[in-house]
């Protein structure tokens, strides 16, 4: 349900069981156009063996453009971010 009535109001809710407190998303769909200033070629490679991803963070490198997540509740999801009939 809550993904639903997220969906309807232009969230994207992903459920996260993870116990690290910050995680990589991949975007094997964000082909590259050399064209374009944003490009997700400008975010570095992640290289083997490397354990602070700061750098990497795509906003640094593409702006606005980047997508972005925030890790939240359910709770604080429903009472924040979308509203409910």
């Amino acid at each position: 349900m809550i993904e639903q009535i997220g969906k309807e109001q232009g969230f994207n809710f992903m459920h996260w069981n993870m116990t690290w407190p910050k995680a990589l998303i991949l975007f094997r769909h964000m082909l590259a156009d050399s064209s374009f200033e944003a490009q997700i070629d400008h975010v570095p490679a992640i290289l083997a063996g490397l354990s602070d991803f700061t750098e990497l963070e795509a906003y640094k490198h593409m702006g606005d453009y980047a997508p972005r997540g925030l890790c939240m509740s359910q709770e604080t999801f429903r009472n924040n971010c979308v509203e409910f009939d």
